[in-house]
């Protein structure tokens, strides 16, 4: 195997290398979404943000919940289970996180795909048809461009 070319900086240090950036599965994010969840302060708390930006990171895969029990997330939150419940339920009435399956009375949860997706643009859309747009604060719909009228256009007959 060959040796790796070595990069230095302006003071003649090495510089780190990865050979690849991301350890495991990663998602595609729409960052203007994420900023109006966390610019909204009115809307919800950091400890909300917290939990959604956790379930985000945690999806194993394509429209895939995260197959935790909301006692084991809460240890891992180091939160209590009923608040992070409350925390949950305001998640999904605003539709930014998405019930998966249930497993008896129990159910797993997902982020929305408007918000993040784990596979390509044609699952995306797949997985978006199946769901309301989430209640995001901070955010506004895109407002389609349209074209003004010409002025320099003659009119017929000249």
């Amino acid at each position: 195997m060959a040796a790796r070319a070595r990069r230095f900086d302006a003071d003649g240090n090495a510089v780190p290398q990865t050979r690849f950036g991301y350890e495991a599965g990663y998602s595609t994010i729409d960052n203007k979404r994420m900023n109006g969840i966390a610019e909204g302060v009115e809307a919800l708390t950091d400890r909300e943000c917290r939990v959604l930006i956790w379930f985000v990171a945690n999806m194993p895969g394509p429209d895939e919940p995260v197959e935790m029990l909301v006692p084991d997330i809460a240890k891992r939150l180091k939160m209590d289970s009923k608040a992070l419940k409350r925390h949950i339920d305001k998640l999904a009435g605003m539709r930014l996180l998405l019930p998966g399956k249930t497993l008896g009375r129990y159910t797993f949860w997902k982020a929305t795909p408007y918000l993040c997706s784990q596979g390509g643009a044609a699952e995306q859309r797949e997985a978006i048809k199946a769901w309301n747009p989430p209640e995001i604060p901070q955010w506004v719909e895109p407002v389609k461009k349209t074209r003004k009228p010409r002025s320099d256009k003659k009119p017929k007959g000249e």
